[in-house]
């Protein structure tokens, strides 16, 4: 079964400032986060259930070794919502209460 996907508007946000901090270094450099943000979503919507729980009901999902970012989702129903896009260096309490 595949999951839909949604993203919160905070997530949105996130991914669009991390997006813009990479295409002011290099446009490949965005296309290599973009690429990598787009897999880890495509195993989400696959399988969100092999990802290990970060707290409560919320799953994480790293992006990969490149980028240090972690998606964080809870899945209701057959939706995956997304509820951060976050730098692992941020306090992860900004996005704990949004699940």
């Amino acid at each position: 079964m595949a999951y839909n996907y949604q993203l919160l508007p905070e997530a949105i946000a996130e991914l669009s400032r991390a997006l813009d901090w990479y295409l002011e270094k290099t446009l490949p450099l965005a296309q290599s986060f973009f690429d990598d943000y787009i897999k880890v979503v495509a195993r989400i919507t696959a399988n969100p259930f092999q990802f290990p729980k970060a707290k409560g009901e919320v799953r994480k999902a790293r992006l990969g070794a490149t980028f240090p970012y972690t998606v964080y989702f809870v899945v209701r129903g057959d939706v995956v919502l997304v509820v951060a896009v976050f730098h692992e260096k941020r306090n992860p309490t900004v996005w704990q209460g949004r699940a």
